[in-house]
């Protein structure tokens, strides 16, 4: 494990001097890491076109490792802060995995993939294959420094050769490419641990970045062991436990100048690299990887076992009523005219009650025309009503 750089913490991206940027726009990275330093200064370097080409394609493969190992840096604080220790755990059982396994350097790498976490030597795996499979024909090595100092990164160029080396470390969280000469480590004892042969392979990156990862709950399962060795502490008390211990801390870059920046050609065609990032890329760091999703909780079993088969739905469709029955069951449904009948014969034949007819009110509906009088109407209704009094008499004594 390297011993860290700078304790200082990252400007925050809604600070004054980067909120106003647009997402396109670049950060000085070194006012937004080490603002009033002056070891870290702005300064110019000319580099060959080897050189330039190699500093391009690592910056480009440290970005693509970072989105493969999306879960973060197994001895980063400030990831194990942002996943709720998540990629502490992970870091622990992978590195369990691997050594009980006794897998290889390059087995070590598919590894990290399956638990997208790695420290420096499963990332500095992953960005030389990237490098080597990229069409960068240089050749590219995977060191380890001994002594004291426990690093890995990767080195860009030929060892024969007395040209400045190009280092892509990926394991700090703000890192970028940068020559030998400024790389905090370089001065450190140090062995060739893997060397990768430059050939270009497009389905590289595609198969890192296929595939799912170990799920939470698996995770949660293997990392039992560690927890009762522990004395099983909550997430916050484990990071607090491996920051004492030493397993944990924060290591932001790992350059010994952050304004360094390197020049390739003259006049007009002069083109440029540097180790400052865009807003965007800069944000997305700053906020650190998050929790992975936890399982989906299994379906009931209750609504399984009542929802009817297939089996017992084709019962169903067997025993509806085919279309030539229901026809004839409406052959068999008597017709309006049969249905009248039985409503006619079910009424009595014989009825000893004669109901009255309506009566019936004619109203003029010419106003102002002959009307009958009030007398009249009056002498009407009497001379009716001794009509019928005649025929009643007439009934009894006739």
């Amino acid at each position: 494990m390297p011993s860290p750089i700078s304790g200082r913490i990252p400007v925050a991206p809604d600070s004054r001097d980067i909120r106003n940027l647009r997402s396109n726009d670049r950060v000085n990275i070194r006012l937004a890491l080490e603002p009033g330093n002056r070891a870290h200064r702005d300064c110019e370097i000319k580099v060959s076109r080897q050189q330039f080409d190699a500093l391009q394609v690592a910056n480009q493969a440290i970005g693509d490792t970072h989105r493969i190992l999306f879960m973060g840096v197994g001895d980063q604080r400030f990831h194990s802060l942002s996943t709720n220790a998540e990629t502490l755990k992970r870091q622990l059982v992978m590195r369990k995995r691997i050594k009980e396994e006794g897998m290889t350097p390059l087995s070590s790498m598919w590894e990290a993939k399956r638990y997208r976490v790695g420290n420096c030597g499963e990332m500095a795996m992953v960005c030389g294959q990237l490098i080597a499979s990229s069409g960068l024909n240089q050749p590219v090595s995977v060191v380890e420094t001994r002594g004291r100092t426990d690093h890995t990164y990767v080195v860009i160029g030929d060892p024969g050769s007395d040209e400045e080396k190009v280092i892509a470390d990926p394991w700090a969280l703000f890192s970028r490419a940068m020559l030998e000469k400024n790389f905090h480590y370089a001065s450190a004892r140090s062995r060739v641990v893997h060397e990768f042969t430059p050939q270009y392979d497009p389905e590289m990156k595609a198969a890192f970045t296929r595939g799912g990862m170990v799920s939470r709950a698996e995770v949660e399962r293997e990392f039992a062991d560690f927890d009762d060795a522990l004395g099983n502490p909550g997430n916050q008390e484990l990071i607090r436990k491996a920051v004492s211990k030493g397993w944990v801390y924060d290591q932001f870059h790992a350059s010994n100048n952050l304004g360094e920046s390197y020049r390739y050609g003259s006049g007009r065609d002069k083109r440029y690299v540097d180790q400052n990032m865009t807003k965007a890329e800069y944000q997305e760091i700053y906020s650190g990887p998050r929790p992975s999703a936890p399982e989906p909780p299994p379906r009931r079993q209750s609504f399984a076992a009542e929802r009817p088969t297939t089996a017992r739905r084709q019962s169903f469709a067997a025993e509806r009523p085919t279309t030539a029955r229901r026809q004839s069951f409406a052959a068999e449904r008597p017709t309006t005219a049969r249905r009248q009948s039985f409503a006619t014969e079910r009424e009595p034949r014989y009825s000893t009650y004669q109901s009255r007819p309506p009566v019936v009110e004619v109203r003029d509906v010419q106003p102002g025309s002959s009307r009958r009088s009030h007398h009249q109407r009056n002498r009407d209704r009497e001379s009716d009503l001794n009509s019928r009094s005649a025929r009643f008499a007439s009934f009894f004594f006739r």
